[in-house]
């Protein structure tokens, strides 16, 4: 009788942690907002498979620059898609932790376009841009809604450059190339969870 209890309590466990294991997913859907840098975003993830999550949001970079006592400054948005794999869903969830707002660690493949519109006070060039960056970060709670986020990669971008001037005598020039440059993505943010 004894042994009977034993086998049916190592049963009932078993299918206990075999159920939690199953559980374990990203979320359907997650719409917030965050500050930090850059200054402010605003996102939706949406669950692709149980591991796998896309991120689309629109961020606003600014721009200031003071320079012989003139100050300016520059607003611009920043459209992004990145596909996030939390990888260490499973194992926090094992430990007891969090991981409901798809809080843990991730790999996301960040793709990131700045169409180069922009809110200025007086004349700073911000030109068309895309990004595609490999990411490594991860996502804590503070309390129910609250979050923060680190994130840091490394990558590639693209700029078209594209302007008009006046040269030495006078006339009006048009200056258009595209710059590859090697980019450092690193962000730290606080954020409300919907």
């Amino acid at each position: 009788m004894v042994k009977n209890r034993y086998l049916i309590s190592i049963a009932f466990c078993f299918v206990v942690l075999c159920s939690r294991a199953q559980e374990v997913s990203v979320e359907k859907s997650i719409f917030g907002v965050q500050l930090g840098v850059p200054p402010l975003s605003i996102y939706n993830e949406s669950r692709l498979t149980n591991l796998i999550a896309l991120r689309s949001q629109i961020s606003f970079g600014l721009v200031y620059e003071m320079s012989l006592g003139e100050s300016y400054w520059d607003i611009y948005p920043i459209l992004s898609v990145e596909p996030r794999f939390y990888y260490s869903l499973p194992r926090r969830n094992t430990k007891g932790k969090r991981i409901d707002g798809n809080c843990g660690d991730y790999w996301a493949l960040s793709l990131s376009y700045e169409p180069g519109w922009e809110f200025k006070s007086k004349e700073l060039d911000v030109f068309p841009e895309i990004n595609i960056i490999p990411t490594w970060g991860f996502r804590r709670n503070i309390g129910r809604h609250f979050v923060y986020e680190m994130c840091f990669g490394l990558g590639y971008g693209w700029v078209y450059e594209d302007y008009y001037y006046y040269d030495f005598f006078g006339y009006l020039g048009h200056y258009h190339e595209t710059v590859d440059q090697f980019k450092v993505r690193m962000n730290f943010s606080i954020g409300y969870r919907f």
